[in-house]
């Protein structure tokens, strides 16, 4: 599984705090540079304070997770702003998208297009474009933890990112991927490739087995070793 991170163009790691506390240090990767960041879990309790407790901004979260503060006197971080992580109900907008993951962010910018546009290369805008392109790679992730790679490869699905509602796209799966796709991408096509050449053999392996011949009952049959 670290070989498959290192291959994600963004990677954030919020270790749990420590006990009697509700927040902790930490880092994103991106690319080669790692930023710092103020994270507040809500799942931590301390001093009577618990998940309900959370403030929450997002008016369509169905349960927190991680609140991750981008402090302006944090020079470790070149954004400035309040990010929420959580369980989404998808109301009222996308009610398709109940119990899914929602990335909410505030940033503090100005009307400068350079900071604005999601073609440019810095700024807020150029980040509604990134998690567009990113946050496949991590649906794919937990997918494959849960149910395998041929699995996640199988509902795979892209985003068409633009300005307002970014949705999903309507293919599903990876027989279409493009050339130059993300490298977690073709990894994962090519995991679940090799599974399947797995599972093809070892079923010819057994179908043959299964018709040998079976005239001396006398002498019981080994298991199949696949």
């Amino acid at each position: 599984m670290a070989k498959r991170l290192d291959l994600w163009r963004f990677c954030p790691h919020y270790p749990y705090p420590p006990p009697g506390r509700r927040w902790a240090n930490g880092l994103q990767a991106a690319n080669i540079v790692t930023f710092v960041t103020h994270v507040t879990h809500a799942v931590a309790e301390a001093r009577g304070v618990t998940e309900k407790d959370q403030w929450i901004l997002s008016n369509c979260t169905e349960r927190p997770v991680w609140r991750v503060m981008l402090w302006y006197n944090n020079p470790y971080h070149f954004f400035t702003g309040w990010v929420e992580a959580s369980i989404t109900n998808g109301e009222p907008s996308q009610t398709d998208k109940v119990f899914g993951g929602e990335h909410p962010m505030w940033l503090v910018t100005c009307r400068s297009p350079m900071l604005s546009r999601r073609d440019e290369q810095i700024g807020p805008g150029r980040i509604d474009t990134f998690f567009d392109e990113w946050l496949p790679t991590i649906v794919n992730e937990v997918r494959r933890l849960a149910r395998g790679a041929e699995y996640a490869a199988s509902m795979h699905q892209e985003v068409v990112s633009k300005d307002g509602l970014s949705r999903p796209a309507a293919t599903v799966g990876m027989e279409n991927l493009a050339a130059d796709a993300p490298p977690a991408h073709k990894e994962l096509k090519a995991a679940a490739k090799k599974k399947r050449s797995r599972l093809t053999r070892a079923l010819a392996a057994s179908i043959a087995f299964s018709g040998t011949d079976k005239s001396d009952s006398s002498k019981p049959l080994a298991p199949h070793p696949n």
